[in-house]
């Protein structure tokens, strides 16, 4: 167990050297762990929340763990806060950017582990502050959001969050988990979600969205009631043994 703790300004720039070295080092190790509680780097959060390591296989189970943990936090200082995210992400490291099997760590952009919390679209790049921000928004209905590994960003999450006016929409949320969720196989149905605009799949659910946009007010419409409302094309995925 540790306590969550919050980087200062000098952290996150011992981070961001941390993880810059890595990348043009190729290093796989680092001495991280001085940025967990060193002053002189970081200093405790007000509330007195408590983490343990995990091995997390989904962004969904780490999203529902740190959901409960991070509760108390109001939620106009939850996601703004880019010392206690960001330290953090320094604490699960190894899940965030875990080594293959040749040992190496594959570093993605800052932004996945150190929180820009001024702009949507960065935000939920984070890789922990955006699953829980999910999680917090849709519950259980996230799954078809959240569903991969902590380190990788699906293709729903990035359809559908990367517009704000669908991320933030339970109701939208709830039906593309309805039309497109596989229940038994714990994932997207098959074909789901292709390049191309096929009919009924997730880029021409986006496309109609856009179109009831002009017509509907899509926030006080829930999942149910949208899915009634979508052209015939999205029948076949209304079903549980789509298979394209």
């Amino acid at each position: 167990m540790a306590r969550i703790r919050e980087l200062n300004e000098a952290g996150i720039e011992k981070f961001k050297y941390f993880l810059t070295a890595m990348r043009e080092t190729g290093e796989s190790e680092t001495s991280l762990p001085e940025l967990l509680s060193d002053e002189t780097y970081t200093r405790l959060l007000p509330n007195k929340i408590e983490v343990e390591p995990g091995n997390f296989s989904t962004k969904y189970e780490i999203a529902e763990y740190l959901h409960e943990k991070v509760s108390r936090i109001s939620p106009d200082k939850k996601y703004r806060n880019i010392g206690m995210w960001t330290w953090l992400a320094v604490f699960y490291f190894d899940v965030l950017c875990p080594k293959d099997k040749e040992g190496n760590r594959k570093v993605g952009a800052d932004s996945r582990y150190i929180l820009n919390g001024e702009e949507w679209d960065r935000i939920f790049r984070h890789l922990l502050a955006g699953p829980v921000m999910i999680y917090d928004l849709h519950h259980t209905s996230s799954i078809i959001l959240l569903y991969n590994p902590v380190d990788e960003t699906g293709d729903f999450l990035a359809q559908l969050m990367g517009r704000q006016e669908c991320g933030t929409n339970r109701g939208v949320i709830e039906a593309a988990k309805t039309l497109y969720w596989d229940t038994e196989k714990k994932r997207p149905k098959r074909g789901s979600s292709p390049q191309e605009h096929k009919p009924g799949t997730l880029r021409r659910f986006v496309d109609v969205l856009q179109q009831f946009d002009l017509t509907y007010d899509l926030y006080s419409i829930t999942g149910e009631e949208l899915t009634r409302l979508l052209p015939d094309e999205f029948n076949p995925w209304l079903t549980s043994s789509v298979k394209k």
